[in-house]
């Protein structure tokens, strides 16, 4: 899933541009934080995240 390949290029420091930067980048292609949301929902992490905001 290309959400979790950009995640896991974030986290391992191979973003260009900085974190800041492609944090911005990804919610943006994602449609915002409810975006982001509903796909880690759709990949079967909904619970995981829902720990995170709540």
């Amino acid at each position: 899933m290309a959400l979790f390949d950009t995640l896991s290029g974030l986290l391992s420091g191979g973003a260009e541009g900085g974190a800041g930067e492609a944090l911005q980048s990804l919610l943006q292609q994602q449609g915002g934080l409810s975006g982001l949301l509903e796909q880690f929902q759709q990949g079967g992490l909904g619970e995981l995240v829902s720990s995170w905001v709540g």
